[in-house]
């Protein structure tokens, strides 16, 4: 067969190119995703449909005509059940028996396809008319066909149609620019491919396959403009690759062809030379495009890794807070290119936030927001940003109104919590990016990362400003006291010199309790955090990938890498007792429910050592009692944890009772017991069974100390109890139902008491 180039058919194959490169772009930045595929197949089929109409236009006998024939009517076939499967699964999968309805899509599908293929039953046969386009002989069976197309492609539409009136504006974008362009492109091939050939007019019977180009175009300003998919990220990336080695490709052959008039023959070693200078020089070619492509045409193009290690890096160095602030809005600006920015920090005890941080919103610093319950809780506790137009389209009712009008009128995008563990001691705030886009994935992923290594440094910046406010007015009451020492009589002139030395040496052991508190938060904390985050990317598949062996190794770094948190906080909770610095909050809380959230907490823990964890309810209901509740789910994490970690088969059990105006909590196992001797040293600091590093090596003896200096501060008592080795043991917490702390907050020192 004679292939047939003329404009028409050139233009399906621009038609068919374009088409393909499309669908790369789509399947290349989502291939894990159905969504994603299914377009993809739609394309293919789009792309099958304009080739065939490219061979039946340049067939030259009836068979080879109604051959290609039937391949142009089945193909369409394929298009319009693939693209009414897609209307069920993007933006996302969220209607039930969606397996059901792709069998019974592309079950009627295959009839159709069956009518099509059968010879006679609906194209009879294509007549050659020479200079014109080939006819087109149906049957009356062509109405099936017809209706089958009209149909599924309707459908789709309205399915469309509903979805963009109920989705946020981000993604009813998306699905406005997608329904525009298939709905255009499908509507005119409906009259030049269906109905006029039905007629009998085949003058524009591939029309219809070129209008594609319009499903391309709106599909295309869909990725660009509104992050369809997130593809944009693809192609950002690749045109700075690709502009890099065109423009390397194009230097190496300019500097080929010159050396040609000189010299009559290049000599291979020329040629090295001409793709080692093109290879160390792309480098640089590539951070060109990279900041020309990120000041023109994309505004969020960065390096998301590089950003967040330039951060870890810088964070950890930086002890002035206000510097922090400036780093983080200059990070920010730099990235996202917001307009606006705050910092504004959080109060637990009167819920209120005040603004430490401003550029450019309008609000004044130290003034003070009432907090909301509602978006604190389901949004900043659990370390998710709140986008606040998501959250203005799901949950703006009673509740959030207020808090909603007001960050609508700020012109506020994001908020991003700052979380020090279970801790919220602020939040990041971004106005909207200079370009209008919305912030992507990619953005809130960085977003919550760098927020989560400021909070830590910010609290170390804060810690730090304490120390040093502390040591400052030490050093003036020293010197106050060495002034009115120096001031008494001759006879008290020895005790003077004595307390003169007393007061140096403690002014020496503060600064070194000061050196050491700072080391440990800022030195350790920091870079354990950036490790964390870091596993954390590569775990979720964020940097590509990875095998399996290397996410077993990840999975072990990240456990040991929570061991060594937790140790530093150890370390820290013995620091602040032993420098009057732990604080209590005591509220009036439920004991009961939070024995049962640590339990649940820990269930996948128990399972992967298949061990029974169970949790016993009290008979009766008990009465709510004064405890500081961030403390409290340490102390009994700390010892469900323990008896985990040395149970190798059988039971842990938690168990809540009331007993002789008590409230008891009792954390029971079947492990590896402690014997008599041990029982009565195993609370004290630095202490460990004899047996128990064979079973578990990374522990250090801090915890069960840490723990009795909490309980103790409740005016309560825990206690061991069992009946040997290999005979399970038990951790008794007693809290008096009566105890009333004399204040809200409490600050424990050396003794555990109060000061």
């Amino acid at each position: 067969m004679e292939i047939l180039f003329d404009k028409i058919n050139i233009a399906l194959l621009v038609t068919a190119v374009l088409n393909f490169i499309l669908g790369l772009l789509i399947i290349y930045s989502g291939r894990n995703r159905r969504v994603s595929r299914v377009y993809f197949l739609n394309i293919i089929a789009i792309i099958g449909w304009i080739m065939a109409m490219f061979f039946y236009r340049s067939a030259s006998t009836s068979g080879t005509a109604l051959f290609w024939c039937t391949i142009l009517y089945v193909i369409p076939t394929i298009v319009a059940s693939s693209f009414l499967y897609f209307t069920y699964i993007f933006p996302s999968q969220e209607e039930k028996n969606i397996i059901l309805r792709a069998l019974v899509i592309f079950g009627i599908n295959f009839l159709v396809i069956l009518s099509i293929v059968i010879p006679g039953l609906t194209i009879r046969e294509v007549n050659i008319i020479p200079g014109e386009e080939h006819e087109i002989i149906f049957s009356s069976v062509y109405v099936i066909y017809f209706i089958y197309t009209l149909c599924f492609f309707s459908f789709g539409f309205l399915r469309l149609f509903k979805k963009i009136l109920k989705n946020i504006r981000s993604e009813r974008n998306q699905i406005l620019y997608l329904l525009m362009g298939y709905s255009l492109a499908a509507n005119l091939a409906f009259v030049t491919n269906l109905v006029m050939p039905w007629a009998g007019y085949f003058w524009l019977n591939w029309l219809g396959q070129v209008l594609t180009v319009l499903m391309v175009g709106f599909t295309a300003y869909a990725i660009v403009a509104h992050r369809l998919m997130d593809v944009r990220l693809v192609m950002r990336g690749s045109s700075v690759y690709f502009s890099s080695v065109f423009s390397i490709i194009v230097l190496a052959s300019a500097t080929k062809i010159l050396l040609s008039f000189f010299v009559s023959k290049v000599a291979f070693w020329v040629d090295l030379l001409i793709l080692i200078v093109a290879i160390s020089i792309f480098p640089k070619f590539k951070d060109y495009f990279f900041r020309i492509a990120n000041k023109y045409f994309f505004s969020s193009l960065y390096d998301s890794q590089k950003v967040i290690a330039e951060v870890s890096d810088k964070l950890r160095m930086m002890l002035d807070v206000e510097k922090v602030y400036d780093f983080i809005y200059l990070t920010l600006e730099k990235t996202f290119h917001t307009k606006t920015f705050a910092v504004i920090s959080y109060d637990k005890e009167k819920k209120e936030y005040s603004v430490q941080y401003n550029r450019g919103i309008k609000i004044k610093k130290n003034d003070v927001f009432v907090g909301n319950d509602f978006l604190h809780r389901y949004f900043t506790e659990q370390n998710k940003s709140i986008v606040v137009e998501e959250v203005r389209n799901i949950y703006y009712n009673k509740k959030t109104k207020k808090t909603i009008d007001l960050l609508t009128k700020l012109n506020v995008d994001i908020l991003t919590p700052l979380n020090v563990k279970d801790k919220t001691i602020g939040l990041l705030v971004l106005g909207p990016k200079e370009s209008g886009d919305m912030y992507n994935d990619e953005d809130m992923q960085v977003l919550e990362i760098i927020g989560a290594q400021a909070a830590v440094s910010i609290e170390n910046s804060q810690l730090y400003s304490e120390v040093k406010e502390f040591n400052e007015k030490l050093e003036q009451k020293v010197e106050d006291a060495t002034i009115e020492l120096r001031s008494t009589n001759s006879e008290l002139k020895d005790m003077n010199e004595k307390l003169v030395t007393a007061y140096e040496k403690l002014h020496q052991l503060d600064r070194a309790k000061t050196e050491f508190i700072s080391i440990a938060s800022h030195q350790l904390r920091t870079p354990l955090t950036s490790i964390k985050g870091f596993i954390s990317l590569l775990l979720d598949g964020t940097y590509g990938r990875i095998p399996k062996v290397t996410r077993d190794v990840l999975e072990k770094v990240f456990i040991s890498n929570e061991r060594l948190i937790k140790l530093v906080e150890d370390l820290l909770n013995i620091s602040r007792i032993e420098s009057g610095k732990l604080v209590f909050r005591f509220e009036k809380n439920d004991i009961t429910k939070l024995a049962k959230d640590v339990v649940d907490s820990f269930e996948l823990a128990a399972k992967n050592k298949k061990l029974k964890l169970e949790y016993r309810a009290p008979k009766k209901k008990i009465p709510a009692i004064y405890f500081d509740n961030d403390k409290m789910r340490e102390v009994i994490s700390n010892l469900v944890d323990n008896s985990i970690k040395y149970t190798k088969k059988g039971t842990v059990g938690v168990t809540v009772e009331e007993l002789d105006n008590q409230v008891r909590v009792i954390v029971s196992d079947s492990g590896m017991g402690i014997a008599k001797e041990e029982i009565r040293y195993i609370f004290e600091k630095f202490q460990r069974g004899k047996d128990s590093s064979t079973t578990h090596t990374e522990g250090v003896g801090l915890g069960l100390y840490v723990c009795e200096k909490i309980i103790n501060s409740h005016n309560g008592k825990i206690w061991a109890e069992s009946d040997g080795l290999e005979k399970g043991s038990r951790f008794i917490i007693g809290l008096n139902i009566d105890f009333i702390p004399e204040d809200s907050l409490k600050v424990i020192g050396k003794e555990g008491g109060k000061k």
